[in-house]
């Protein structure tokens, strides 16, 4: 393991094998740079070239084997090529055929090298290649390497590359990256680091990357930066000034091919993250077109005891779906709501107009606005309640007890989410609900079950009748779906019991 985390520094910190040892210097670069020219020189045959790089090929293999102490040629060497996607999407053009019919992509090109070098090194045929990479092509791999390293059939697919689905898993894996004094402060950050980026190694393994790089510094900050280069919207859990990071460290782009889906996938892609994003459930299997979902590092295999599966189920993934759809014109939230306004799901307990309430809500308490701008205020004197204003919040006590208040939003161009903003709750699901009115979960809305009363729960931060002073109280809302212009009385009244705290679940 020792090996593994100097390299990873040598990566982070190329200058250290620099003979200045400046900061700017990085010698990986400076030897693609002398390769590049060497070759470009005149004067020297391009097959001598070839000659003298297969000499220097046969030299450093020697230097290795010495290096590891494999005086046993048979020992085999494993060649890894990762990120992949990259040489064979991205660089598919930069080679041709001997006879100059056929494109040779750079992938293919780096394994016939290697592999060449390698059996005329030891002749037994014992190197080993491991291609990695999000969302390979197995096909694809097999097409430009089938010719030129091994057979088809003996290359085999390993999926079980690992998940921190679990809390206790992550933080073993972040602390051997943390300096211990920052460590024992940082139970707020690795609280969120696993909240927002569980699931495959890739984002913890990437955002720690830049860490790193960042010195330890203003992590928080980091951590928000990532998840919108990363998903394109704004955590909303924790508030402070926004940190520029450019010129520090290249943040990753959008990592997600939304674009490569076809129309029937973004339906299927759609409705699971709509359903997540107003019920906070996550198991949802796809059972068709799963690689492609793979491919476009939408979808992950888990199960890797015999009942594999592949689900889209990360909440990063599933929120930059939501997000994504949200800035299509045809896919939108409030479109996606409105066509299913009057659909009703008894047996899941959705329900289309309840959702589209809830959504209204979202857009109308934004921003502080008076109360009796959005309500009707009936039976005479409100003292004055309609006049103060009131906006919504979502309100979280993280680890250490602490109230956190969001702010949340889905508009066009400026997401900022504290999580799926709805929480549905099944009909004996007693525990959730009083996971999310303790303050436990992260959701701006509640859909509790039918027995309790109202429709929808959620909190608004209500200005005081001192200036400066506020108070949080929590709305709750029965939705009732008529085609009339009014209600019976019987009706109403049944309404407004069902929103009478002292009749909930009678």
């Amino acid at each position: 393991m020792d090996h593994k985390r100097r390299w990873l520094h040598l990566q982070l910190h190329p200058h250290l094998l620099s003979s200045s040892g400046s900061d700017g210097d990085d010698p990986f670069k400076q030897l693609s740079k002398d390769l590049i020219a060497w070759f470009e020189r005149q004067g020297i045959d391009l097959s001598q070239k070839i000659r003298i790089m297969q000499s220097l090929s046969q030299e450093i293999l020697v230097w290795m084997r010495q290096t590891l102490g494999q005086a046993n040629k048979s020992t085999p060497i494993y060649i890894v090529i990762d990120e992949c996607q990259f040489a064979v999407a991205d660089m598919e053009d930069f080679f041709r055929s001997a006879n100059w019919t056929a494109r040779r992509g750079i992938l293919r090109e780096i394994a016939r090298c290697w592999d060449e070098s390698l059996n005329n090194e030891n002749g037994t045929g014992t190197s080993a290649f491991i291609f990695t990479g999000t969302g390979l092509s197995r096909e694809l791999i097999s097409d430009v390497i089938s010719s030129v390293v091994v057979k088809t059939q003996s290359l085999s697919n390993v999926y079980n590359t690992g998940a921190f689905d679990d809390f206790k898993a992550q933080t073993v894996y972040l602390e051997r990256f943390f300096p211990p004094d920052i460590w024992h402060t940082s139970g707020h950050l690795r609280d969120r680091i696993y909240y927002w980026l569980r699931g495959r190694y890739r984002f913890t393994a990437e955002y720690m990357s830049l860490a790193l790089q960042c010195g330890y510094q203003n992590m928080n900050q980091l951590l928000d930066q990532y998840i919108y280069s990363v998903a394109c919207f704004r955590p909303a859990d924790f508030e402070d000034l926004e940190k520029d990071f450019f010129g520090i460290v290249e943040l990753p782009s959008p990592a997600f091919g939304f674009e490569k889906l076809n129309e029937r996938m973004r339906q299927k892609v759609k409705t699971i993250a709509h359903e997540y994003l107003f019920t906070s459930k996550l198991a949802t299997y796809l059972r068709s077109d799963e690689r492609a979902y793979i491919e476009l590092g939408l979808a992950r295999i888990s199960g890797y005891d015999g009942k594999k599966s592949v689900k889209i189920d990360e909440p990063l993934v599933l929120l930059a779906c939501s997000v994504w759809f949200n800035e299509q014109r045809p896919h939108t939230v409030y479109k996606t709501l409105a066509d299913q306004i009057d659909h009703h799901f008894p047996s899941t307990g959705r329900n289309g107009f309840e959702e589209f309430m809830s959504y209204y809500l979202l857009q109308i308490l934004q921003r502080p606005i008076k109360l009796n701008e959005v309500f009707d205020f009936e039976g005479g004197d409100d003292k004055g309640l309609g006049d103060r204003e009131a906006q919504l919040v979502t309100l979280h006590l993280d680890e250490s007890q602490k109230l956190v208040e969001g702010k949340v939003s889905l508009v066009k161009g400026d997401s900022t989410l504290f999580g799926p903003i709805g929480l549905g709750i099944g009909t004996k699901d007693h525990s959730a609900l009083n996971e999310w009115l303790s303050l436990k979960r992260h959701a701006t809305f509640c859909f509790p079950m039918n027995c309790m009363g109202p429709d929808i729960m959620c909190f608004l931060k209500l200005e005081g009748k001192v200036s400066g002073s506020f108070t949080y109280v929590c709305l709750a809302i029965q939705c009732k779906y008529h085609r009339t212009r009014s209600l019976e009385p019987e009706t109403l009244r049944g309404a407004i019991a069902t929103v009478t705290p002292r009749l909930f679940f009678q």
